[in-house]
């Protein structure tokens, strides 16, 4: 039985090289920008956009009230998305550092709690660090796959930063898999045998 301590442990060692692994794929290596381009025409559309969107939100076009909207509003909405544009835009008016302390210590906690449930997750698994580490690439992977590519399917996010985001997420379960692991250390019980 591994101990509380040290799965305590194991999370916030494998929480900082997840955080780590983030910064190098976004700041070293191109993976964290795959996709992802500049506003054509921006400086005429962004003191449009500034008057035209007050609210800092979340924004779906072409938009409808889906609560109340009558049928013949429905198809209307239908026609316009077939028609495009179509997309998705998450805006704030207002400025902001781009990479303040705040959302640093957010990425890192966010980071660390993750691999807090890795990190129990994985003392429940009887299998040694290779084990361990495919298994923690594998839930980067399911990951990717029940977020990243409903984002790319439902939302039309482009495919190159949907790749970006399978490469991140599964190296990103993987290394921090192998340094929880090693602080796990080897399973201490044996698997059930079958019919047990």
């Amino acid at each position: 039985m591994i101990s509380g301590t040290r799965i305590l442990v194991a999370g916030l060692v494998g929480g900082a090289i997840m955080f780590c692994w983030g910064a190098v794929s976004h700041m070293a290596l191109p993976i964290g920008d795959m996709g992802i381009e500049s506003l054509p025409g921006e400086q005429s559309l962004l003191p449009q956009m500034k008057t035209a969107i007050p609210q800092h939100g979340f924004y779906f076009f072409p938009g409808m009230d889906k609560q109340n909207a009558t049928e013949e509003q429905q198809k209307a909405w239908e026609e316009k998305y077939k028609a495009g544009p179509r997309g998705i835009l998450i805006f704030d008016p207002a400025g902001g550092e781009a990479m303040s302390v705040g959302q640093l210590c957010t990425e890192f906690v966010s980071n660390v709690l993750a691999c807090l449930v890795l990190a129990v997750v994985l003392a429940q698994v009887c299998a040694g660090v290779v084990g361990r580490v495919l298994f923690g690439a594998g839930l980067g992977l399911f990951a990717w796959l029940c977020i990243d590519v409903s984002y790319w399917n439902w939302y039309r996010f482009p495919g190159m930063f949907t790749l970006g985001q399978m490469l991140d997420q599964m190296i990103g379960g993987l290394v921090s898999a192998l340094a929880i692991s090693l602080v796990l250390g080897r399973p201490r019980h044996a698997p059930l045998s079958p019919g047990a």
